[in-house]
């Protein structure tokens, strides 16, 4: 039934929060929000893995800074649209790193707005450093879908940045539809 007790609700109580343990701090969330979000948070808590034993697991494959991002863009979705509207206030090799995150814990509304982000600030400019991260975080899809956006709107001839980002290993070998003749 319902606590008498509200407090026992509270989000840092070892009941109802979780713990990730990153490279340079301990995230506590809400275990249930986040369940609410993510198939994948929701069998990590509640299934039968080591982390609904434990209470905390250790998130070695992305970065602390990165990883609280998401979770803020996850629980918050006030801090999301302010992301999607403002990305030169955000660090966008962070953003890839949070469409990766999205992307294994099954957030798709966060995949979505971080891919927005990223297609909304990606130019000649910085793709480069964007494939770059693409390619560390194994995000093929979103590379593909940055050079598709980058040639669709850029006036200039691409194919020279394109042979070097694929010889660099940055892309894969196809290249990016043209949308023009």
């Amino acid at each position: 039934g319902i606590p008498d007790d509200t407090n026992s609700l509270d989000p840092t109580s070892d009941m109802v929060s979780f713990e990730f343990e990153g490279d340079s701090e301990i995230i506590k969330a809400n275990k249930f929000v986040l369940a609410a979000h993510s198939p994948v948070f929701k069998r990590q808590f509640f299934g039968n893995c080591v982390e609904a034993m434990t209470g905390r697991v250790a998130v070695t494959d992305f970065s602390s800074a990165s990883f609280r991002l998401f979770l803020s863009m996850l629980l918050d979705s006030h801090v999301a649209y302010t992301l999607l509207h403002t990305p030169a206030d955000v660090n966008m090799l962070n953003m890839v790193e949070v469409w990766a995150i999205a992307d294994k814990y099954c957030a798709k509304d966060v995949r979505n707005i971080a891919e927005a982000a990223l297609l909304q600030s990606a130019g000649p400019q910085n793709v480069k450093e964007l494939l770059h991260s693409c390619r560390r975080y194994c995000s093929a899809e979103l590379a593909q879908r940055l050079c598709e956006q980058v040639v669709s709107r850029s006036s200039e001839d691409l194919g020279q940045l394109f042979e070097d980002l694929v010889a660099e290993d940055h892309i894969p070998s196809k290249r990016p539809r043209l949308g023009r003749t």
